[in-house]
């Protein structure tokens, strides 16, 4: 089931980077299949990790953790922060200040820190 919840945030994520694309007339072929790999990357991490925990009950590589479980949450997390990018740029409207300052500081603005120097 995890894996599949993955999925589903992987999908929504590539859907609305299209939907974001389209709406800022940026669409191009190239872009989509820069994401569409990057998405094939992901979904190749959590094959390799299931593949490792699987591995690890006959060759004992010296860990017993739910790495697929750590793998997906990453991925998750991930998947959602960019969901509300995407949907940020898609509708400002729609994400309230408090939310997108929560991003902004997940995301580590580099503009805010620049200027500054201890």
């Amino acid at each position: 089931m995890v894996y599949l919840l993955t999925m589903g945030f992987i999908a929504s994520d590539f859907l609305s980077g299209l939907i974001k694309a389209v709406k800022n007339k940026k669409l191009t072929s190239s872009k989509m299949r820069e994401g569409l790999f990057h998405k094939i990357g992901s979904v190749a991490c959590i094959g390799l990790s299931v593949l490792i925990e699987y591995s690890n009950q006959y060759f004992n590589f010296g860990f017993d953790i739910p790495l697929s479980n750590y793998v997906c949450t990453y991925i998750i997390v991930m998947e959602i922060a960019s969901i509300f990018e995407n949907i940020g740029e898609i509708n400002p409207n729609l994400l309230n200040t408090k939310i997108k300052d929560i991003f902004e500081k997940l995301k580590g603005d580099e503009n805010n820190d620049s200027g500054k120097n201890s």
